[in-house]
């Protein structure tokens, strides 16, 4: 298969839309390790941009269905925040998730 081929492919699947349940534990992972992968140098371009919408509206999901846990502010604290200086402490001042 070339990469034209593949590419169409990717633009054909790209129209189909999917309804995905996930408890409360499963997003909570599922944004974790989409943040990890922010974090690493050679992610990015528009996968990753659509990485990090994916984990926006995941967070806004989640908020919606539980407004009083802290649980994602601390999961944000500790992937998104981070990524302007991965090497840096979480400092509690910063924004807390990126994209939000």
């Amino acid at each position: 298969m070339t990469n034209t081929e593949i590419l169409q492919e990717i633009i054909e699947f790209s129209g189909h839309k999917f309804v995905v349940r996930l408890d409360g534990q499963q997003i909570v992972a599922l944004l974790a390790t989409i943040e990890l992968a922010c974090r690493h140098p050679a992610f990015h371009g528009p996968t990753r941009v659509l990485a990090e919408n994916i984990g926006a509206s995941l967070q806004r999901i989640a908020r919606q269905a539980a407004p009083a846990l802290d649980l994602l502010e601390g999961v944000c604290h500790l992937g998104w925040a981070q990524q302007t200086n991965p090497h840096s402490p979480v400092d509690p001042a910063q924004p807390v998730c990126h994209g939000v």
